[in-house]
């Protein structure tokens, strides 16, 4: 928390700009949210002539958003014996945030929920009814993975619906993924799909479907796959795109199986990167990449990420995050375990070439690591115009924050304390970057908003 306390006098020209010479009060944290009381510190800085102050350095929560930079997805307003569980986050062209998760009620299937937030993190009173879009629950394991926005302004969901191929005595449900498509005000478009609505043949054992858009306006998401992934695209008017795989999607086995796939990207090619991960004795993450038509790219062969980065200290690299880097580069975030911190655990960022190679500039050998002395979780990553990275971690047992790495893979010690952001609530579930450049984290139940 600042509070400007006092302003000086005239100071001589600072790199050919006159300033004066100010006083600001920092007030402490705990937790991230609530001022720690009686705990301040005044500081020093210099105010332009036309009464500006310097930049405060990034990675310090957004007071303008919520209470001290964190705002609750929800609220009371649900109703009685509901939660949600917020899943996923996207800027939206005003500077608020739109949020996709599940609502739970008491005896009730579950349903999606989609949230908006205006630039202040209050729910914003013209999109659905109250700030919230409430979708499906007819049949049971309905639920909301993901969500992104056109450059339009419309809305795309990701999740699971529900079909009973059996009867009404003996059902027999079948979860399929499907896409949503909202207008901007919360109502869904009709135009699109079957009535703003998109459902892939594929089935889904109650796996996550992260969702994509290509450049031409098709939609694309996925899943597990059997041992390997499935993907289905759709056209910009919502139909099966039967020129993906013959019949609107494809599966692709993937080396060693798979337990999850929480991370896709598009190229400027719209070529479709997937990171799969499989959980047994020993976590194998792999990093692959389909053609623009869905077929398996040959000339990016399947990495095995967690092979390629056991070296030294570090083990075990399991893929949370995905994201393109530098135009011809894809960028994976996630853990690894690790010998040489006194910790189990450390985030890492990993740099592959367009032609699937390590590339041995970034960071150390291709490898990039927070190597904070606490245990962290590396989650999701997204890349910033200028080539920096942005990655979300849970620091537990307590918080989650974000780290700010450069394009070469270093840590950037000068964003938040010595590369990190402030504390917010655990636990880290979604990761994005608004139009202003303020990193935007999705926390259990809440959002915090973080200065660039």
């Amino acid at each position: 928390m600042k509070q400007l306390i006092s302003s000086g006098p005239m100071l001589p020209s600072i790199g050919g700009f006159p300033g004066r010479l100010g006083a600001v009060r920092f007030c402490g944290r705990t937790g991230g949210s609530r001022p720690l009381r009686g705990l301040c510190l005044t500081a020093l800085f210099v105010l332009t002539l036309a009464g500006t102050a310097l930049a405060f350095p990034g990675g310090e929560l957004d007071d303008a958003f919520g209470t001290a930079g964190v705002s609750p997805t929800g609220s009371g307003s649900d109703g009685p014996g509901t939660s949600r569980l917020s899943t996923a986050i996207a800027p939206d062209s005003a500077s608020g945030v739109v949020v996709a998760g599940i609502l739970f009620s008491s005896g009730q299937n579950n349903r999606w929920i989609v949230t908006r937030m205006r630039t202040d993190g209050s729910p914003d009173p013209t999109f659905g009814t109250g700030g919230k879009v409430v979708l499906f629950g007819t049949l049971p394991n309905e639920k909301a993975d993901d969500v992104a926005l056109d450059p339009s302004g419309r809305i795309y969901v990701s999740g699971l619906t529900t079909r009973n191929i059996g009867t009404t005595k003996k059902p027999n449900y079948q979860s399929h993924p499907t896409v949503v498509r909202l207008m901007s005000n919360g109502s869904i478009d009709s135009t699109w799909g079957v009535a703003g609505v998109a459902t892939a043949s594929m089935t889904a054992n109650l796996d996550v479907t992260p969702l994509a858009l290509q450049t031409n306006g098709a939609v694309l998401v996925a899943t597990r796959g059997g041992s390997g992934v499935a993907v289905a695209r759709f056209t910009s008017s919502g139909q099966p795109d039967l020129s993906y795989g013959g019949t609107g999607s494809v599966t692709w086995p993937v080396p060693g199986g798979v337990t999850y796939l929480r991370a896709l990207a598009v190229d400027s090619s719209n070529r479709l990167y997937l990171a799969p991960w499989y959980v047994g004795p020993t976590n194998r993450s792999s990093l692959m990449r389909l053609t623009a038509s869905g077929a398996l790219d040959a000339t990016f062969p399947i990495r095995n990420v967690t092979a390629d980065f056991t070296m030294g200290a570090v083990s075990e690299f399991v893929v949370h995050g995905l994201t393109m880097h530098g135009g011809d580069g894809v960028v994976v975030s996630g853990r690894a375990k690790v010998s040489d911190v006194g910790t189990p655990l450390d985030t890492v960022l990993a740099r592959y070439t367009s032609v699937g190679a390590i590339d041995t500039s970034f960071g150390a050998y291709g490898l990039a690591r927070t190597q904070r002395p606490g245990e962290d979780n590396g989650r999701k990553v997204v890349a910033l115009s200028d080539g920096r990275l942005v990655a979300s971690l849970n620091i537990y047992p307590t918080h989650a924050t974000v780290a700010r790495f450069l394009a070469n893979g270093m840590l950037d010690t000068t964003y938040g304390q010595g590369g990190f952001a402030e504390a917010a609530p655990l636990d880290a579930k979604d990761l994005s970057v608004d139009g202003s450049g303020r990193t935007l984290l999705l926390v259990s139940g809440s959002v915090a908003r973080y200065l660039p």
